[in-house]
């Protein structure tokens, strides 16, 4: 059988339109993409304080290279010409305020992943000497 070509098109255009939904996504990407797109929508991932000059953002998916653990992590660091002592004390506030609740060691917070059976965990770290406010933000199950 010989195809026109537009019929050859069609059927290229098609199956690039099939591969972009995201029909043939591993079982990582999507808990990546469920993941990660949580984080960018929390209140807490958005707050940006007075004292805050830049934002710097990794992202550490499954799969990916470097991949020490088996679940997505996501550093957010928030840098300052001066970090405030009491830069932990307002993410926590502010991580409170938007639903996230301490967990026993009181030095981790966790939230649930609306419409999933899934969890982000927060902690925060501030260095002095680089000047940040470091949330490390992960995904796992509930």
């Amino acid at each position: 059988m010989n195809r026109s070509p537009v019929s050859r098109r069609v059927l290229m255009l098609g199956l690039v339109g099939l591969g972009m939904s995201g029909g043939c996504s591993s079982a990582d990407d999507r808990i990546n993409n469920l993941v990660f797109s949580a984080i960018k929508k929390d209140p807490l991932y958005l707050w940006r304080p007075g004292w805050a000059t830049s934002v710097i953002d990794r992202e550490f998916p499954i799969g990916g290279i470097p991949s020490e653990t088996r679940v997505p992590r996501f550093n957010h660091d928030l840098q300052a010409s001066e970090v405030p002592g009491t830069a932990e004390s307002e993410a926590v506030s502010v991580a409170l305020q938007s639903g996230w609740h301490a967990e026993s060691d009181a030095f981790t917070y966790m939230k649930p992943i609306e419409g999933s059976s899934m969890v982000l965990v927060v902690d925060f770290a501030t260095s002095i000497a680089l000047k940040i406010l470091g949330m490390n933000f992960a995904g796992g199950n509930a």
